[in-house]
């Protein structure tokens, strides 16, 4: 079932660089082809209007690959004399070789194809295909009754031409429809993705590409009720960069932004998966691990306090390194975290008073 999925599943970000005008060079070379296999049949059948015809749709086609190519504004005018073209072939073709032969289906092909083109009127689309259905009744009353200028030599011939023309016009709704279905998907992944960007923006710090402050407290509830219902304690540590201000004054904001992404690194990787890392503000970091203690949480702070000491930051004023202190503690089942982050916020204070460089995990 997995690899059917993989084959039923489209990525359709994969045409996202398809421009409109590689689709319309795509439709327009795909009607020269089918005027040419036209050409061919009707010089066969020896239809001579039609294939005369014919020749000028092919120059028509080529014409209007030309145009396309050429053009850098809308092309939505080029669909529509495709239409037209596809509607005066089908009045063409049933006057010369009669109703049944299937070019009747190409008027009712096309009925839905102006609601797939961006609505610019939107009377637009009604007119046309009002249009297209008056000339179908038309040619249906004209033609009832009476055969064609050029009769086939045969029913298997008739049948012939029918499905070519069954199958061609299924091929231009099939190619209308589906540049419609890829361009709406495109569209809403191109949406989904804004969104998911502009989610990200008020979620993440953009220095460290850490969780901020609001998104960690939509966080820190969600953990607090996960643990009211599990009935599991979680852990909070507060973390500070010790004497952060001397580093951005001997070394310049460039040289402490660098820190700052580097202790946001080191926390990320420190903190087990299940938890939650944010910048709290300025050099302050707070961590939640749900389902853990405080001895945990003492191990997660004494790595990051660890490793972030054992940086070496080289600059034109010379190598040097930096400390962190963390406050620890740990949140009962249910109870309220805001008070435990004032909890952990003094044991660091109580941290920075008595050396800096530790962790705290008592008052």
């Amino acid at each position: 079932m997995k690899s059917l999925k993989k084959i039923i599943d489209i990525n359709f970000t994969h045409f996202d660089g398809i421009s409109q005008k590689k689709l319309y060079q795509t439709g327009a070379l795909g009607c020269l082809v089918g005027h040419v296999i036209y050409v061919i049949m009707f010089h066969i059948m020896g239809v001579t209007i039609m294939e005369r015809y014919n020749y000028f749709s092919v120059a028509f086609y080529v014409c209007l690959l030309f145009f396309i190519t050429k053009s850098e504004s809308s092309m939505d005018k080029f669909v529509y004399y495709a239409l037209a073209e596809i509607v005066v072939h089908a009045c063409l073709g049933i006057y010369c070789t009669g109703w049944g032969k299937g070019f009747a289906m190409f008027m009712l092909f096309i009925v839905p194809i102006p609601f797939y083109m961006p609505l610019k009127k939107w009377l637009l689309p009604y007119l046309l295909s009002f249009v297209d259905m008056v000339i179908f009744v038309v040619m249906k009353l004209f033609m009832t009754g009476r055969e064609g200028v050029y009769t086939l030599e045969s029913d298997a011939l008739e049948n012939t031409v029918y499905l070519i023309n069954m199958l061609f016009g299924f091929i231009i709704i099939l190619y209308i429809s589906s540049i419609y279905m890829f361009g709406r998907e495109i569209t809403n992944y191109k949406i989904t993705a804004k969104n998911e960007s502009l989610q990200k923006l008020a979620s993440v710090d953009p220095l460290t590409q850490l969780f901020n402050r609001r998104a960690m407290m939509d966080f820190l509830r969600m953990i607090q009720n996960t643990s009211a219902q599990a009935g599991k304690s979680y852990v909070i540590g507060l973390g500070d960069v010790d004497d952060f201000k001397h580093v951005n004054d001997t070394y310049g904001h460039y040289t402490g932004d660098e820190v700052l992404r580097r202790a946001s690194k080191i926390m990320a990787e420190c903190v087990p998966s299940e938890g939650y890392i944010c910048r709290w503000g300025g050099e302050e970091f707070l961590f939640a691990v749900p389902s853990s203690d405080c001895a945990a949480g003492v191990r997660y702070a004494d790595k990051i306090r660890t490793r972030i000491g054992s940086e070496v930051f080289h600059t034109d004023k010379g190598d040097f390194s930096v400390t962190l202190t963390m406050g620890v503690c740990e949140v009962a089942a249910g109870e309220d975290f805001e008070h435990y982050i004032t909890v952990a916020d003094n044991r660091l204070y109580k941290g920075k008073t008595s050396g800096k460089n530790c962790v705290v995990a008592e008052d």
